[in-house]
């Protein structure tokens, strides 16, 4: 009852932030692509650029500033850089109005990606849409199961600490 407890409570606590953080590349896509010609290249510079800061991030926060400071006492510094990248893309976004003005209204972007994926369907027409997202399953499946296995690999070399989790 305990452990299923643990999980409700951690499902509710990350259930608005994965949400978010998963919806914001959809809706950067839509407002940068301005034709379906671009929309591959657009994806996947917006992909990399995504799981580039991901990755340093992650070992900045692993193996500097927990070295550096004491994580628990310095969240309000975390605050601080968050804010300071708000600002710093409200700046930006204030030097490109012709992009902003360019951007497509939500409902045109709706279409649109909605034409992509029915394209793109059609172009891979001789295999079952079924069958496709069977292997999307399974590629995400195997993908969650190597960074459990990554993780206990090398807690079991490292510990259970900081290190092995950022690794």
């Amino acid at each position: 009852m305990l452990l299923a407890l643990r999980f409700v409570g951690a499902a509710i606590v990350l259930f608005l932030p994965t949400f978010l953080m998963g919806g914001t590349l959809p809706v950067l896509v839509c407002g940068l692509a301005r034709d379906s010609a671009e929309l591959g290249t657009r994806l996947a510079s917006l992909y990399w650029v995504n799981t580039a800061g991901a990755v340093v991030g992650t070992l900045a926060a692993g193996f500097y500033f927990c070295l550096r400071w004491v994580c628990e006492k310095h969240w309000p510094f975390a605050v601080a850089l968050n804010l300071l990248a708000g600002v710093l893309a409200l700046r930006l976004s204030r030097n490109e109005p012709a992009a902003i003005a360019q951007a497509m209204p939500a409902r045109q972007c709706q279409k649109r990606m909605r034409r992509f994926r029915t394209n793109a369907l059609l172009r891979t027409s001789a295999m079952p849409s079924r069958f496709l997202y069977i292997c999307f399953a399974l590629v995400g499946a195997t993908a969650m199961a190597y960074e459990i296995g990554w993780t206990r690999l090398l807690s079991t070399q490292l510990g259970s600490s900081t290190y092995a989790f950022t690794l």
